[in-house]
């Protein structure tokens, strides 16, 4: 067990680097882009990245996370690998088609949200999106390869060249389309980088040395089929929120509520890379079931990180808001807050949704997500014309209040394990966070500011990692990941 254990923990420290060292680009070309085009330009910006995330997935058509699972099947036997990710490659003639199309009907498009300051930002995502498709193959192979540590130089590339490109071409009045046209450029270099690097990895080209070879473009296609219905729907579920504030109240309103909802992403990073260290565990390899121990643990890490995140958003999101992303994003604060729900779920939902691929469960997650995008679509169609931009936030709340715990139950009926660690976790975790917002409002108060928030929030963290240790948190931690092979002590892998 202490191989894989290291293993593990290597690959997810190293989707975290990778995954922060992203962040830290976006946070700067955030911060930059809101000041540089007004919430009603950053709207724009918005709805062109909501219209090519929704045709993102559907356009991949499920092949980047299919070949995913295979690749992490075969890992030890890299002809294998390279015959998954060489269909993968082969299959991208659908997201060609799809890339052109959406260049197509820009024009179209933008008539429809009443702004031709929506065409050329539509074309740069048109190619951005493509290049997409083949930067997350590349990436998603060498995590199923267990070199996770690889992809930090991709995501590097893209991330600078998106930042350095985006900054300069709207500095020299590109607007929204410059920025989304940096984005094309960095997505493009890094997918020629991680082909290089995957074929380093494995040690041959991706081209089929036989026949025999090509048969998993029939098996990746045939999984990705169960995984662009669940995808297709999970995407509508991010983005709708985003395309319905556009065409129920406009532009600016998008800004407010983009704005914040990308702040979200930063606070899921150490829930990502726990995701990204667990998931390829949970394939079968050579018919070996995986081990429940994984997303025991993984869950309660989820739980700590997640609740850690809650107190800053709960407490403070009007000085967040204004001091990110400038007075003019002042109401974007009540659209932070309403959020909060969301915040703690969406660990979770990262964490068993990536399992539950890896466990071969698509089928099983396509009615849930495609229910998700149900239940989110009509709370948008309720909320936003009576409560206005915050009610888009709740209605992510319901959504995926329903999303999250519906992947636990696949993921549990696959892999039977106890829920009684998760609960105690919680149970600890939501005591810490109590005690860190008590700790940052009596230094901070209720309206800080940056150095006071700072300081506020770094001796709340403490209060909070103290709390956690005084409740024995950390102990549990120690004797579930130190158990023998097979379940967790007492029991706590299999159902209680």
């Amino acid at each position: 067990m202490r191989g894989p254990r290291r293993t593990i923990t290597w690959n997810a420290a190293s989707a975290f680097a990778s995954q922060a060292t992203s962040a830290a680009f976006t946070a700067v070309l955030t911060l930059y882009l809101t000041r540089a085009l007004s919430p009603s330009g950053y709207g724009v910006l918005g709805i062109a990245g909501a219209v090519g995330g929704l045709v993102l997935l559907p356009a991949d058509f499920g092949v980047s996370q299919s070949s995913a699972r295979f690749v992490a099947e075969h890992r030890d036997d890299p002809a294998e690998a390279a015959g998954v990710v060489g269909g993968a490659v082969r299959l991208k003639v659908i997201t060609v088609a799809c890339g052109v199309l959406l260049f197509g009907l820009s024009q179209p498009i933008a008539a429809a949200y009443g702004t031709q300051d929506l065409v050329w930002p539509l074309r740069a995502i048109a190619i951005s999106m493509v290049a997409q498709s083949f930067m997350n193959t590349f990436c998603y192979g060498l995590s199923s390869l267990t070199r996770t540590s690889l992809t930090l130089p991709v995501y590097f590339v893209q991330s600078a060249l998106e930042t350095g490109l985006g900054i300069g071409l709207v500095a020299l009045g590109g607007g929204a389309a410059g920025a989304v046209f940096g984005r094309a450029i960095g997505y493009t270099v890094a997918a020629a980088f991680g082909a290089i690097l995957v074929m380093r990895a494995l040690g041959r080209t991706l081209a089929p040395r036989s026949a025999a070879a090509r048969r998993w473009d029939r098996v990746v296609l045939r999984y990705g089929g169960a995984l662009v219905v669940v995808d297709s729907a999970f995407t509508l579920f991010n983005q709708v929120d985003v395309l319905l504030i556009g065409l129920l109240l406009d532009a600016r309103a998008v800004g407010l509520y983009v704005a914040p909802f990308r702040l979200l992403s930063f606070l899921s990073l150490p829930a990502n890379a726990v995701s990204t260290g667990i998931g390829p565990r949970m394939a079968a390899v050579r018919g070996i079931r995986p081990d429940a121990r994984y997303l025991v643990v993984g869950s309660q890490v989820v739980a700590y990180v997640q609740l850690a995140a809650l107190p800053p958003v709960i407490l403070w999101p009007t000085p967040i808001a204004r001091t990110l992303f400038g007075a003019d994003f002042s109401d974007s604060g009540a659209v932070l807050r309403a959020f909060a729900p969301f915040v703690f779920l969406v660990g979770f939902g990262v964490l068993f949704s990536i399992s539950a691929n890896f466990l071969g469960q698509a089928r099983a997650r396509a009615p849930v997500a495609i229910g998700t995008a149900a239940l989110a679509i009509v709370a948008d169609l309720i909320l936003i014309p009576t409560v206005g931009v915050t009610g888009a936030a709740i209605a992510t709340d319901i959504a995926y209040a329903f999303y999250a715990p519906a992947h636990v139950w696949i993921c549990r009926r696959a892999v039977p394990f106890a829920l009684s660690p998760l609960v105690r976790a919680c149970v600890r975790g939501a005591l810490a966070a109590a005690a860190m917002g008590g700790v940052m409002v009596l230094v901070a108060g209720t309206e800080p500011s940056l150095p006071a928030m700072l300081g506020g929030y770094g001796l709340g963290v403490c209060a909070y990692a103290l709390v956690l240790l005084i409740s024995g948190a950390l102990s549990e931690l120690k004797r579930l990941v130190r158990a023998p092979d097979g379940s967790p002590t007492n029991s706590e892998g299999t159902p209680g």
